[in-house]
């Protein structure tokens, strides 16, 4: 969160100027002061979360098999 150039270059998506790294730093900090305030996450943030961890599960055993 210091210096966010060098983190969202790692992700494909750097930063070229001032007000790029300025949303960064304000997409960052807004997030845990929302969460702070008890504000609750739409009904599809649990699905998509279910939806994710299933996925990974299913691609870690396709690979697991995969090297067997």
């Amino acid at each position: 969160m210091i210096d966010p150039q060098p983190a969202l270059a790692r992700v494909g998506t750097p930063i070229s100027d001032a007000a790029g790294a300025l949303f960064y730093r304000v997409y960052l900090s807004r997030n845990p002061v929302i969460a702070e305030r008890g504000v609750t996450p739409p009904a599809f943030h649990p699905a998509a979360l279910a939806l994710l961890a299933i996925t990974a599960a299913l691609l870690w055993r396709l690979a697991r098999m995969a090297r067997i």
